[in-house]
C-alpha cells in the first residue's frame, strides 16, 4: 500500500513539476484572441490555467461570456497556439475554429486537444485514441477511465 502511494506521489509530482503561469506577454496576447472570437470583447470572464508541459505550445483556458441576450453563458473551454514572431512578440493562434467551416469547434475537440497537450480535462471517447498517442508524444500518461466521457 505505502508502495502504490509513494509510486502515485512520483506520478503525481512529475507532471505537475513542468506546469508554469503564464507571463504577461502570454496572457495579453491569448486575450486578445479569445476576445476577437466573441459576441462582447469586453465582457469576457478569463480562467488562465497554467502550462502542464514545457513540450508543447498549445495553451488552454476557460472564458465566460456574454450571449446576444446580455447573460453570461458560463465557462467554456478554449485552446490557442503561443508562438513568437520574427519579431519576438508573443502571438496566440487560435484552434477554437474549423478551418474548413469557419465554424467554432465543438468542445468535444477543444477538450481533445488540450488533454493531449496535458490538461486534465475530459474527452470523449471517440477520440481517446488519438489524445493518448499525442500524450505519449508529450512524455505524459495515458487518460484514465474518469477523464473519458461518452
Amino acid at each position: 500500500m505505502k508502495k502504490n502511494l509513494f509510486v502515485s506521489l512520483l506520478v503525481f509530482l512529475s507532471i505537475n513539476a513542468y506546469s508554469r503561469e503564464l507571463i504577461p506577454e502570454e496572457k495579453a496576447a491569448v486575450e486578445q484572441t479569445i476576445r476577437g472570437e466573441m459576441l462582447d470583447p469586453d465582457a469576457a470572464k478569463f480562467d488562465f490555467l497554467d502550462f502542464p508541459t514545457e513540450s508543447s505550445h498549445v495553451y488552454c483556458g476557460f472564458v465566460n461570456g456574454k450571449n446576444s441576450f446580455g447573460a453570461y453563458t458560463g465557462k467554456k473551454l478554449f485552446a490557442v497556439f503561443l508562438v513568437k514572431n520574427d519579431k519576438g512578440e508573443q502571438k496566440a493562434i487560435s484552434l477554437n475554429m474549423t478551418p474548413s467551416t469557419g465554424e467554432p469547434a465543438s468542445q468535444g475537440v477543444i477538450s481533445a486537444t488540450c488533454s493531449g497537450a496535458g490538461y486534465d480535462v475530459k474527452v470523449p471517447s471517440y477520440t481517446v485514441k488519438n489524445v493518448n498517442k499525442e500524450r505519449a508524444k508529450n512524455g505524459l500518461p495515458a487518460l484514465t477511465k474518469d477523464m473519458i466521457t461518452k
